[in-house]
């Protein structure tokens, strides 16, 4: 059987298998098959790829090779080369290695790219050829030249480059680059780098670079000593501001000692800024009245350099303001401006009762309100300053009752006080007695309610932190006593109420009603805090109490599942998201909870 009759059966066989519809067999088989193939190449039509690639074929097989070059020439002009055409030059290549080795080789070697320039090793002989690439031509400076040729910047420099740079020599543009694209300021003599930078004719100004926000405080100081007009750019201003913060370490909010030199630091600062920033020097000079308030200093010239900024509130006398702003253009204080995102302090908003309340306190032993008439308008003062003398009973009430009309004089009397003391403290060590101070008026009969709460079953609950909102209907006091005051109802008086009993750690609210009036302070005995870092089994949380101690037997609630301590910290690697919000996770030791920030304010 010959190998047309073998190939039939074969096909005919995959066809009975597969298919019932017959099938031409295609060119390529018949003219494989062909017994005279010239009579098969008459079925192509002549001048197409595939009558160019068949003929070829054909002359192939005939070792006809100058037929195949003639075909060749006029293929690849009409139709350019095409993996047919390569297809066809490999085969006469390598068919024509006998009568022409040379040209087979050559063709071989160009069409694989075969080099062979390596050299033989003989051993004991030495190389006529360099073994190793010359350190000059591979050197820093080489390829730094080479960079520098192809860009007008830094492009052609990855980022651990740019530090081998030689920074004075870098023109304009690429100075621009540079600092753009810095990030760590561990850069010698950056500030005077920056100050070239903005002289050039590039500048797009402080601020535009991430590596301005990014520099150490000394260097912003340098920046000062070497231009001090820095001093007034609002971009260097507030990136300057959270270079005075604390470190990270520490939270002002617990510790009273950092946040006043905190506060203070920023108030040396800002008083050496121009009228431009009175917005961010009033909302540094409320924050640390208040602050000071709070630990019972009350300063009387802080408290008129922060009235000395002008502002648009009801209190200000508007002549004085009028004048100041047209003297010394639009300086006036935006109360509503919030610097917390600027490593500053929240928004003031109505400052009316920080002011009222220094005015009250000093006018106690003034004897006139003199000192304040330029910058506060006259019958304000005059208000406050007899509700000052009569609420604490001083000179002669006649007198005070003068400067009042009937409507103010009864408001005054009828109105009922029961407010806390500013220098209440926020936080009780375990053990510590607690006291709170409370200013009353008008109130006759009032009724001391404690109530311990259980403040670990209130944030699984819950899941939030205790405030002085929580609900207590219903809920028993336990313990309650009933105090009468005979003060007249103009008096304001301030008392100290002692509980010896709230001596463990936990959490407690204790009420003050009297005369239809309700106020609530929140008492914390103790507190908890977690530290939190990522070890290699995932998250780890560190447990510390209000000195900062280990608290190794803590346990961590987290989304209503309890996470006891294993070996070294408490570890919920396999329970923890990424990252947790404080507010997510309670911690407890033994009958301590979590810190809950203790307030003092009215319901």
């Amino acid at each position: 059987m010959n190998i047309r009759n073998v190939t039939t059966f074969a096909l005919g066989i995959i066809f009975a298998g597969t298919c019932l519809t017959a099938r031409e067999i295609g060119f390529v088989e018949r003219f494989s098959l062909a017994e005279d193939r010239e009579e098969a190449l008459k079925e192509l039509v002549s001048g197409t790829q595939e009558y160019y690639y068949y003929s070829s074929l054909h002359a192939l097989s005939k070792g006809d090779h100058q037929e195949v070059e003639r075909l060749m020439k006029i293929w690849v002009k009409r139709y350019g080369h095409t993996l047919q055409t390569k297809e066809i030059e490999n085969r006469s290549a390598m068919l024509r290695y006998g009568e022409n080795p040379e040209a087979t080789l050559a063709h071989v070697k160009r069409e694989l790219n075969l080099l062979f320039n390596h050299s033989r090793v003989v051993e004991g002989r030495k190389p006529n050829h360099p073994t190793k690439l010359d350190p000059q031509r591979i050197s820093f400076v080489v390829y730094l030249q080479q960079a520098l040729a192809r860009h007008k910047d830094l492009q052609g420099i990855e980022d651990k480059g740019l530090t081998l740079l030689d920074l004075d020599e870098l023109n304009d543009i690429r100075l621009q680059h540079f600092l753009s694209r810095l990030i760590r300021p561990d850069v010698p003599n950056l500030p005077a780098l920056i100050v070239k930078d903005l002289k050039s004719k590039y500048n797009k100004g402080f601020g535009s670079h991430t590596i301005h926000r990014n520099l150490t405080q000394a260097q912003m100081e340098g920046l000062l000593q070497i231009d001090r007009k820095f001093i007034d750019n609002a971009n260097f201003v507030h990136a300057y501001l959270p270079k005075l913060a604390p470190s990270a370490d520490v939270d002002p909010r617990q510790d009273d000692a950092e946040m006043s030199k905190w506060l203070n630091r920023q108030l040396s600062f800002t008083r050496g800024l121009s009228p431009a920033f009175n917005t961010l020097k009033a909302n540094v000079l409320h924050h640390l009245l208040a602050f000071k308030r709070k630990q019972g200093v009350w300063d009387r010239e802080l408290f008129l350099e922060y009235l000395k900024l002008p502002r648009y509130t009801n209190y200000v006398n508007p002549v004085w303001r009028d004048a100041e702003i047209k003297r010394r253009g639009d300086c006036r204080v935006d109360l509503n401006a919030d610097y917390s995102s600027r490593g500053g302090f929240p928004l003031i908003g109505n400052d009316d009762s920080l002011v009222r309340s220094h005015l009250l306190h000093f006018f106690l032993q003034d004897k006139d309100y003199d000192g304040f008439v330029k910058y506060v308008r006259d019958d304000y003062l005059k208000r406050v300053f007899a509700e000052a003398k009569l609420t604490a009973g001083l000179g002669n009430p006649e007198k005070w009752y003068s400067m009042l009309n009937s409507g103010e004089v009864k408001t005054i009397k009828d109105r009922v006080d029961l407010d806390f003391a500013y220098s209440n403290k926020e936080r009780f060590a375990p053990g510590e007695e607690v006291k709170i101070s409370l200013w009353t008026k008008n109130i006759e009969t009032l009724l001391v309610k404690e109530f311990e709460i259980n403040a670990f079953n209130y944030y699984l609950r819950k899941g939030k932190e205790i405030d002085t909102g929580i609900e207590l209907d219903g809920l028993a006091a336990t313990r309650e006593r009933t105090i009468q005051f005979k003060e007249a109802p103009m008096r304001r008086i301030t008392r100290s109420f002692a509980f010896p009993e709230l001596k463990k750690r936990g959490v407690y609210v204790v009420e003050f009603i009297g005369n239809g009036i309700s106020s609530r302070v929140l008492v914390s005995k103790g507190a908890l805090r977690l530290l939190e870092k990522v070890g290699p089994a995932g998250h780890e949380f560190r447990v510390l109490d209000e000195a900062n101690k280990a608290r190794p037997k803590a346990t961590v609630w987290l989304d209503g599942k309890e996470h006891k301590p294993a070996r070294g910290p408490l570890s919920c690697a396999t329970e923890t998201s990424p990252r947790f919000p404080v507010s997510t996770i309670s911690a407890r030791a033994t009958s301590c909870r979590r810190d809950y920030t203790s307030t003092a304010k009215p319901c």
